[in-house]
This record gives structure tokens, sequence and C-alpha cells, in this order.
């Protein structure tokens, strides 16, 4: 999953991708965080967009860049939502 991110967020100006390894104590951390977030433990691997889950599968690469393109295109000139 973490190849597939870093494959499509590479071509998109504007996305900032961030991986974390639960192996790690930053990524357990923020696995931690997450889990909170959804009141269940968050899937190991998973993409969060805006601290949101996406997705708890490996998208198809068309899937998911024209969902950050969509979010993208949702967002003022400053990176805020509209």
């Amino acid at each position: 999953m973490a190849r597939l991110a870093l494959k499509v967020t590479r071509k998109l100006d504007g996305v900032t991708l961030k991986i974390h390894y639960t192996k790690t104590p930053e990524g357990s951390k923020r696995w931690m965080e997450l889990s909170k977030s959804l009141g269940k433990l968050a899937p190991v691997p998973s993409i969060f967009i805006e601290g949101q889950l996406a997705y708890h599968m490996t998208p198809e690469e068309d899937e998911f860049k024209e969902k950050l393109i969509t979010l993208l295109a949702k967002k003022e000139p400053n990176g805020k939502p509209q």
C-alpha cells in the first residue's frame, strides 16, 4: 500500500504523504491516535486522508489518484477545504 501511495502522490502537487510504520514508536503512537478517532482498532495497512479512514485495503491506482485529485480540486489555494 505504501508503494502505491508513493507512486501516486509523487505525481501530484499539493499532496503531503506521511507513512507511519507501526513497528516504530512514532508509528505505533500515530496508530493509537487514529484508532481512538475511529473508536476501534485502525486497520493495518490503511490509508487515511485528512485524518479520516479512506481505504482499509489497497485501492486501484486510478481510483486512489482520482480521489486525491477530487479532494485537491475542493481545496482553496491556501490548502484549506472550501
